[in-house]
């Protein structure tokens, strides 16, 4: 019996152990990481941006600077082929995010984001910046 108990012992030390570990994690591992940006072309309504690596990403939001900016939507594209659609039709003032965007299934690898906004007609476009975690 006391080698049951030893052992009862050494799982109940590993699991508190392991639990540990898991909840000292560092307050950046939740931090949001710049994954793109891309400057709102003046003579279009919609741009591009490509997202490089091969990370895995459970959520995204969009920032705009410099100028506002109506977004109308984005077409999130993940490497496996599959697609999200992001409906917004908002303005967004310079500094301001776009809603916390909760990305279908669970860590998604993403390709590209497509974004649709009114057309920047005068002065100097927006820049946008896409944030995940």
């Amino acid at each position: 019996m006391t080698t049951n108990v030893k052992t009862l012992k050494a799982a109940s030390l590993a699991a508190l152990a392991a639990a540990a570990v898991t909840f000292a994690m560092p307050s950046h591992a939740h931090a949001w990481e710049q994954i793109g940006y891309q400057q709102a072309d003046l003579k279009r309504d919609q741009d591009t941006i490509a997202i490089r690596g091969n990370e895995r990403h459970r959520q995204i939001r969009v920032c705009v600077e410099q100028r506002p900016l109506r977004m109308r939507d984005l077409d999130v594209r993940f490497a496996n082929g599959g697609r999200q659609d992001v409906s917004l039709r908002k303005r967004f003032a310079p500094g301001s995010c776009t809603r916390v965007i909760d990305l279908k299934g669970k860590g998604r690898n993403i390709a590209s984001i497509t974004m649709l906004y009114d057309k920047v007609t005068d002065g100097r476009p927006a820049v946008v910046k896409v944030y995940a975690r």
